[in-house]
């Protein structure tokens, strides 16, 4: 082989890995993804998610009560837990809560085994549970309610869960308190990074919900002395994801 036709076969190898380098480029147009009009468009953006509280006084309360017997016989023990209950109802309508805030949520009937017996054997007695949830709406009136139920019947209060009966206005204060805290945290970092915020993009809300109960520890009520009652505060929690637009600053 020549020089002359060497150098004319490198000349063209040359071209075609020019060529084939030019094909594997990219093409910049518009409406193409990547383009530089796309480019162009995209704008710097910052999501800042914020927390925010509100804490009120409860103004309901859920009392969760009950009456245990026991006898030799079902039937007996159901005779007397029957009785005690009705009393109990009584006096949770005397105290003043309507009957449509009063809901049994519980009744058994099981058999009761002393420490020598077995369940193959016979039963040394029956025990009767019939459990009663109150709605109560005079939470000035509670110390006493609980006072007079125990001496009517009860004998086992598992539950007092404190709440509010309408949410909404703390629900409201405590988002407007989370679109702050995002926006005081956006503002912050902005400026620091010599920007602006700009509109706002997206918003997206999360984290709220009901004021969560405080509930009393279960106790055996055996004493017929009044009960103090301290409701306190509850706080509703609430969480908004804020996106902003960033821009120069005027």
């Amino acid at each position: 082989m020549t020089m002359a036709r060497r150098r004319d076969g490198r000349r063209r190898g040359w071209r075609g890995a020019v060529l084939a380098g030019l094909l594997a480029l990219p093409i910049w147009g518009a409406g193409m993804p990547g383009s530089l009009e796309a480019a162009a468009e995209e704008v710097a953006a910052i999501t800042v998610t914020g927390h925010g509280t509100a804490s009120g006084r409860p103004d309901i309360a859920t009392l969760r009560i009950g009456v245990e017997t026991r006898a030799d016989s079902a039937a007996e023990a159901l005779a007397e837990n029957s009785e005690a209950a009705g009393r109990l109802i009584a006096a949770l309508r005397a105290s003043g809560v309507p009957e449509r805030l009063i809901q049994t949520q519980g009744f058994a009937v099981h058999p009761v085994y002393g420490s020598k017996s077995s369940y193959g054997r016979e039963a040394d007695g029956f025990q009767v549970s019939n459990n009663v949830v109150a709605r109560i709406e005079d939470l000035g009136g509670l110390g006493a309610l609980l006072d007079r139920v125990v001496q009517d019947g009860a004998n086992r209060i598992d539950q007092l869960a404190f709440g509010i009966a309408d949410p909404a206005p703390l629900e409201a204060e405590a988002r407007r308190a989370a679109v702050a805290e995002a926006r005081l945290a956006a503002e912050t970092i902005a400026e620091a990074a010599g920007l602006a915020l700009g509109p706002i993009r997206e918003i997206r809300a999360g984290g709220g919900g009901r004021p969560m109960p405080q509930a009393a520890a279960r106790f055996a009520a055996e004493s017929s002395s009044a009960v103090p009652i301290q409701g306190g505060e509850l706080a509703l929690q609430a969480e908004v994801t804020v996106v902003w637009e960033l821009r120069a600053p005027e």
